[in-house]
């Protein structure tokens, strides 16, 4: 195998953008998104974290020997840290900003942008949901930050996300 430097992506930068469930989604990277996509804000330094997933159970043979795995429930999750306090983090973190406890968060369509010099990079995910949010931290010398988990949903085609790369495209 030949290995390439030019192979190698960083995601130097990039934006998180959510939208209501159905808006319609891009299918590259540098397609503009729908104006129902409001970006987020700024994510903490360590970006964007993918967490794909799956139960395996295993199948032994008569004797103790491992034969195969059966695999199950299979997921995929982002996990990122909003660091600005708007209504529009506060309505993702905790429900309408007006908020009242026990509110489940909707499932919403959202988008992963990231770049590496003229490396566009695009997750489109039709149907995700916060999941698990993280403790608020309220403190003199830090940001406020709303660490999110989103759970990824198929849609009507079985996928949970898509992956979009453009490389030098503008």
């Amino acid at each position: 195998m030949t290995q390439t430097a030019d192979n190698v992506d960083v995601g130097v930068s990039g934006i998180v953008a959510v939208a209501p469930l159905g808006t319609a989604l891009p299918t590259t990277a540098s397609a503009a998104l729908a104006g129902t996509f409001v970006d987020v804000g700024y994510i903490d330094e360590a970006g964007v974290t993918e967490t794909p997933g799956n139960d395996s159970a295993p199948i032994n043979a008569w004797g103790g020997d491992r034969v195969r795995d059966v695999d199950s429930n299979f997921t995929t999750e982002f996990s990122f840290i909003m660091l600005e306090t708007t209504d529009k983090t506060l309505d993702l973190f905790y429900g309408d900003h007006d908020v009242v406890a026990g509110v489940s968060l909707p499932k919403q369509a959202w988008i992963i942008d990231y770049e590496d010099g003229d490396k566009l990079r695009r997750l489109c995910i039709p149907s995700g949901k916060v999941v698990k949010r993280d403790p608020v931290k309220i403190a003199s010398k830090e940001a406020i930050a709303y660490g999110v988990t989103i759970s990824c949903y198929p849609d009507v085609s079985g996928n949970k996300y898509y992956r979009y790369r453009d490389d030098g495209v503008s």
